[in-house]
């Protein structure tokens, strides 16, 4: 059914693709030269054991023609077009939130932590509970990398990987790159160090699974996303913090995202900051935490996406944490609300004996969390619950998730 379903769209699809790069879920992963062959395609990338597979077709050829083909092939389960993804502090969103200036920091965990007080306060989080033994949670970050220059953070890194420069280390650095033609170079540089060291804020003995997706322009694709999960997978991560996002669903990823979710990973997302009743993928897919993102006075930061979809809120506004050269800097969007969101979790898992399915910890998220309505009557169920870290924490530690 899902397969009849996958070529229904693509015949009812208004023009032809000419992407030259198909996803391709297989029956059998081992299966890719067989069916390069078949079609005239090259297998050009795999996830390893996962069933994922990327195939380049011939230049000139539309991709369509391909996934009708494939559509009664019994070792394909589906074909689709590679996609683009971006981080969503990104040029051309409305109400844009920029990163602020470099602080006159060098950035480590203690300064990080003073400077991000109010906001720390703001969500109950407890220092005590994040300096309490627990057993090791690894955490996926999928984004720009990680910052070479920050040694405390990559004493944490226990497995890395670069789906954007293959063969070269995962650095989040400059590199000369404008992908999306805006005439910036290396826009994004310093995104997923960011993303990493308020992960850290929180949870300060969580361990980092890193995956650089997105080059240092933010631009990321879905291939590399669907990469990135799976390589997650592969090396034991409880949680993945994924600060990309897409206005348009992407199908491979829903079926990719299914498949993550049976190996008891919780995806963390950042619900976007197109300032609309609008979700953003991977953010709005059901499986996937969405999170929102908030004004110090807890009320909705102008640039956050709302929608009936969110599951939490976290602050979104001026957040400090590690830029690519190793100082502190401040950045706004939401970003720097989900890595909150997953610090959190990762703090609740590291008091528990084991993995917990992630329908389950969404649950306790939203329900542990604050209602928030009554402040933001404009968008009523809209911005889910307000994370309460305390409470969140309690309903792990006593199993009453």
């Amino acid at each position: 059914m899902k397969k009849f379903l996958f070529a229904l769209a693509i015949a009812l699809g208004a023009s032809a693709s000419f992407a030259g790069s198909l996803i391709c879920r297989l029956s059998d992963p081992s299966l890719a030269s067989e069916v390069g062959l078949t079609y005239g395609i090259t297998p050009t990338d795999n996830t390893g054991p996962a069933p994922f597979v990327l195939f380049t077709t011939p230049a000139g050829t539309s991709t369509t023609t391909y996934q009708l083909l494939m559509a009664s092939d019994p070792r394909v389960v589906w074909a689709e077009d590679d996609a683009s993804l971006t981080t969503p502090e990104s040029a051309g969103q409305a109400k844009l939130p920029s990163k602020g200036s470099t602080l006159p920091a060098v950035g480590d965990r203690i300064k990080v932590t003073n400077l991000n007080f109010n906001f720390l306060q703001s969500i109950s989080w407890n220092r005590i509970v994040a300096n309490t033994s627990g057993r090791l949670v690894k955490v996926a970050i999928l984004d720009t990398g990680l910052t070479p220059n920050a040694p405390y953070l990559t004493s944490k890194v226990v497995a890395s990987i670069n789906t954007v420069e293959p063969g070269l280390p995962a650095f989040d650095m400059p590199r000369g790159v404008d992908s999306d033609r805006d005439g910036r170079f290396d826009s994004k540089v310093g995104h997923g160090s960011m993303v990493a060291g308020i992960v850290d804020l929180v949870s300060p003995q969580s361990r980092f699974v890193i995956c650089r997706v997105a080059d240092s322009d933010g631009i990321a694709t879905a291939w590399r996303l669907i990469k990135g999960l799976a390589f997650a997978v592969v090396n034991g991560a409880e949680v993945a913090n994924v600060s990309l996002a897409s206005t348009e669903r992407i199908v491979a990823l829903s079926d990719v995202l299914d498949w993550v979710k049976d190996y008891d990973i919780t995806i963390v997302a950042a619900a976007g900051n197109l300032g609309t009743e609008s979700d953003m993928y991977p953010a709005g897919y059901t499986p996937v935490i969405s999170v929102a993102g908030l004004n110090t006075n807890r009320t909705k930061a102008p640039f956050s996406n709302y929608s009936r979809s969110i599951v939490s809120s976290a602050p979104a506004v001026g957040i400090v944490s590690i830029d690519w050269n190793g100082s502190a800097a401040a950045w706004s969007g939401t970003s720097f609300a989900a890595p909150i969101i997953t610090g959190s979790i990762v703090e609740g898992l590291r008091l528990t004996s084991g993995p917990i399915k992630a329908a389950r910890i969404l649950k306790a998220v939203k329900s542990t969390g604050d209602d928030i309505d009554r402040l933001n009557p404009a968008y009523e169920k809209m911005l889910g619950t307000e994370l309460n870290f305390t409470r969140l924490i309690e309903a792990f530690r006593t199993g009453n998730i």
